[in-house]
């Protein structure tokens, strides 16, 4: 569905169910030397995630993400002076944790809103998998990634999509970010906040239902 007058046609969509689907690419290596020893952090987070958004609250949309599959590989390796080496993993692949053992949650979420009168819209994205600690063999619903982004252009489709590399961040709120969790910690500590590169996110949301024609028509774009 392609128009010219996207905004008033993406208006006529509000209120409806949107189909949701995002994409994640994040991986990368630490090293430290110090009079500690040596210490390599490595973080590999990647996933294909989507859902349905239905609860519309004001100009946004959210809902869980239930299909789809997420995938976390970190290491933290420590060699003191003595030699004495000590490996930690967090591994874990699976679909999506909408809830963790305790039952807090929805951990696996998706949100877009949709600004008419500068016809943008911002995304928010947050989810979890199934991920196991070693040593100690302990099972956890571990977070492998945040997204936020503001102020994206709608095109001329009402199909809204696109792809960006985002900086990674730990400590800093700025948007756009992508927070990755797992060992993120340890990255931000060798490698510090704004040097921790840079994660390949791409989505997709699609309008689904029956258009209900605007009351008034929004400032086109």
């Amino acid at each position: 569905l392609t128009t010219p007058c996207t905004c008033q046609q993406i208006q006529s969509f509000m209120g409806q169910p949107w189909l949701a689907s995002y994409s994640v690419r994040y991986s990368q290596v630490a090293e430290q030397t110090n009079e500690s020893g040596y210490t390599r952090v490595t973080v590999d987070h990647s996933y294909d995630v989507g859902g349905t958004l239905s609860n519309w609250a004001g100009s946004w949309v959210t809902g869980t993400l239930t299909s789809g599959t997420g995938s976390i590989n970190d290491e933290r390796y420590l060699r003191d002076q003595s030699g004495h080496e000590t490996t930690t993993t967090l591994i874990g692949s699976g679909p999506p944790v909408i809830y963790d053992q305790g039952g807090f949650g929805p951990l696996s979420t998706g949100d877009l809103a949709i600004q008419l009168d500068t016809c943008t819209y911002s995304i928010r994205q947050q989810i979890a998998v199934i991920a196991t600690e070693n040593p100690g063999g302990d099972t956890v619903a571990e977070p492998i990634g945040m997204v936020a982004m503001d102020g994206l252009p709608i095109g001329q489709s009402t199909t809204l999509s696109g792809n960006a590399a985002l900086p990674v961040r730990w400590a800093s709120w700025d948007i756009p970010f992508y927070k990755a969790g797992g060992f993120d910690l340890y990255l931000e500590l060798i490698l510090g906040e704004g040097n921790m590169g840079t994660a390949n996110f791409s989505w997709t949301f699609t309008p689904q239902g029956t258009a209900t024609p605007p009351a008034g028509s929004p400032n086109n774009k």
